[in-house]
């Protein structure tokens, strides 16, 4: 493949404390972190981008079990830029390392330029940071980078081409299961029923509602566009966005996790489509909305105190409601993982959510995890 790298050349590295922010950069592809996945046996080394020339000192912050240690970082060695393909006469990289260990680390990065004017520093994090690319005046109290030993992932999902599909948006095979105008949702709002091919609303239409326009795809339309996806294509795994009973047409406020929606051919249609995904061997990733649900589906109203958050809570307008709206939105009722039933139920039990679609007759080959960062014990964001 080829790699093309576009660097702003205009400010010149002079003897003023300063640091282009966006020269600064790190991750944890190849570039930045070797091995990728280490075992407890694997020291880790860590980097970061920098301005060629600009910083002084470098200094790597990790924590093992609470405890933080710092380590001068080094610039990498010439061999780097030639078998990476980066400019060193443009960018720089600096390298620490993370002794090996079975504990999980979590690091970010300190860039330092020291002058006779002054001193400048930043910080490099895999949060948002105050760029909202991870860099910031301060240093981060979370969002660090992670090292997790023995984790390893699959293979074909690091090399495979992966078509992501709506399933609502991407094609009518069975109008035999489309929507009917009749079909109000739990909060007795009509949905907007949209021929193929017409505009996207989103919400600028009569009643204002964003997220309830419907045109008909099915996942008996995936397995019909089959031979599209991997003959012309050349598609090898499929991620399908939500896929559970829901009154949006988004479907992330699913109502429950154990029926996919009767509008995508049901269970039925899920079970038809892996078991033709299998014989292709086409690997398929469903999206896992476990933070949160439906606060009017089925799944709420019968485990609300088994489940989920409950207390006393005020939503974005203000109002007070009984479980945790995540990030505001009333009708987004928010797990509860310090309960065992919640774990057990999405994940734990042989049975569980998680667990069932992976299984026949489904077949899928893994989980998109969404809101990651927010599965959490506490009823915050």
């Amino acid at each position: 493949y080829s790699l093309m790298i576009m660097y702003n050349t205009k400010a010149n590295v002079n003897e003023n404390a300063d640091i282009h922010w966006h020269y600064l950069f790190a991750d944890q592809s190849k570039d930045y972190m070797t091995p990728l996945e280490p075992s407890a046996t694997d020291e880790v080394k860590v980097r970061f981008r920098a301005k060629a020339g600009e910083l002084t000192e470098a200094k790597l912050h990790y924590y093992v079990n609470s405890e933080k240690k710092i380590v001068d970082m080094n610039k990498v060695s010439d061999d780097f830029y030639t078998e990476k393909g980066y400019d060193s006469t443009k960018v720089e990289f600096w390298e620490g390392t993370i002794p090996a260990g079975k504990e999980t680390k979590y690091y970010h990065f300190e860039a330092i330029n020291k002058r006779a004017n002054g001193t400048k520093t930043a910080w490099i994090s895999a949060g948002k940071g105050d760029t909202g690319f991870g860099i910031s005046n301060n240093e981060p109290s979370y969002s660090s980078f992670s090292v997790v030993p023995n984790y390893k992932t699959s293979n074909w999902s690091k090399e495979s081409i992966i078509y992501q599909i709506m399933v609502d948006r991407f094609r009518d095979g069975d109008r035999g299961n489309n929507k009917d105008s009749k079909d109000f949702s739990n909060s007795g709002e009509k949905p907007e029923i949209s021929t193929w091919g017409s505009p996207i609303t989103n919400g600028n239409e009569t009643d204002k509602i964003w997220n309830n326009q419907f045109f008909g795809g099915d996942l008996t339309g995936v397995r019909e566009a089959l031979p599209y996806l991997t003959n012309t294509l050349g598609v090898n795994a499929l991620y399908f966005m939500p896929i559970f009973q829901s009154d949006s047409d988004h479907k992330y406020d699913n109502d429950t996790y154990e029926y996919v929606d009767n509008n995508f051919g049901g269970n039925k249609g899920l079970a038809e489509l892996g078991k033709a995904l299998e014989d292709k061997k086409i690997n398929y990733i469903l999206d896992g909305v476990f933070n949160h649900t439906s606060a009017t589906g089925s799944l709420y109203k019968a485990n609300k105190d088994k489940l989920y958050f409950q207390g006393d809570f005020k939503d974005e307008a203000g109002n007070s409601i009984p479980h945790y709206p995540w990030h505001g939105f009333s009708n987004f009722a928010k797990l509860d993982y310090s309960k065992e039933a919640t774990k057990n139920y999405i994940y734990k039990d042989n049975n569980s959510v998680a667990k069932t679609f992976l299984k026949a007759p489904y077949f899928a080959d893994g989980w998109r995890l969404d809101a990651a960062e927010d599965l959490n014990s506490e009823p915050r964001d």
